[in-house]
């Protein structure tokens, strides 16, 4: 620790890390570069490793993780859109987003042409392309348990296609829409979603710890955390479910 912009475990307010972070990075041509940047929420997404146990993060790439802080959140460069007063942040311990008030958390800079999605061509047979990334998705939604959301999507035929199957966690967050200024966090008019909240949709993505979790999108935040496969004590297991195809 060296209490440097370089120091793992130096957190910041979300506007310092946006000013006196970057600026040092840039100010020092860190790496040749001087486009340092607060990554998005999507772009922070790219770095996740739901696989891993822990630390969320292939470690033999970001080594230097601050093990010492028992959460280690890393701020986005994005606000929550209904409420500017909290930002978002990336759990690297559990791969889970949260929406806390503006405090001091890690950060971790990227630089580059920003990472866009959400170019949409809608096929008019229920199906919807995603040109930035692909993918192709169903245009509606059903309610299922995870295990029959598996089924079902891995059995239907849409659009003339059956090679459907449920979404991971890094695929269903491209539908997110984190510059929406009021909910839902998704093109409410391209895509089908459930009336009221929660608006929350199944991933196939397990947590490599808790194998018996596994996460889910919120579609009226754009949040993103843990749930049961199974709920055992006599809630609800149902969860919304889109299918998706594509980038195999």
């Amino acid at each position: 620790m060296d209490d440097s912009v370089h120091d793992s475990a130096k957190t910041y307010s979300w506007a310092k890390a946006n000013t006196e972070f970057v600026d040092a990075l840039n100010a020092e041509a860190f790496g040749g570069f001087i486009d340092w940047r607060l990554p998005s929420v999507m772009e922070l997404y790219t770095i996740i490793n739901a696989g891993a146990s822990n630390i969320a993060i292939n470690t033999d790439f970001f080594p230097n993780m601050p093990i010492q802080i028992p959460d280690p959140y890393y701020w986005a460069a994005d606000l929550r859109s209904n409420n500017p007063e909290r930002g978002w942040v990336v759990d690297f311990g559990s791969g889970q987003t949260i929406m806390p008030d503006l405090q001091n958390f890690c950060v971790r800079a990227v630089r580059g042409a920003p990472f866009d999605t959400g170019f949409f061509e809608d096929n008019g047979d229920g199906t919807l392309t995603d040109k930035s990334t692909g993918l192709m998705w169903q245009q509606g939604y059903i309610q299922k348990s995870w295990e029959a959301a598996l089924d079902y999507c891995e059995t239907l035929t849409l659009g003339g296609y059956s090679d459907w199957r449920l979404p991971n966690l890094h695929e269903l967050l491209t539908l997110v829409d984190y510059t929406d200024t009021q909910p839902p966090a998704i093109d409410s008019g391209l895509f089908d979603l459930p009336s009221g909240a929660p608006m929350t949709f199944w991933t196939s993505t397990s947590n490599a710890e808790w194998t018996d979790l596994v996460y889910e999108v919120d579609f009226n935040t754009g949040g993103c955390s843990l749930r049961w496969k199974a709920d055992d004590s006599g809630g609800s297991d149902l969860n919304a479910v889109r299918a998706v195809r594509g980038n195999n």
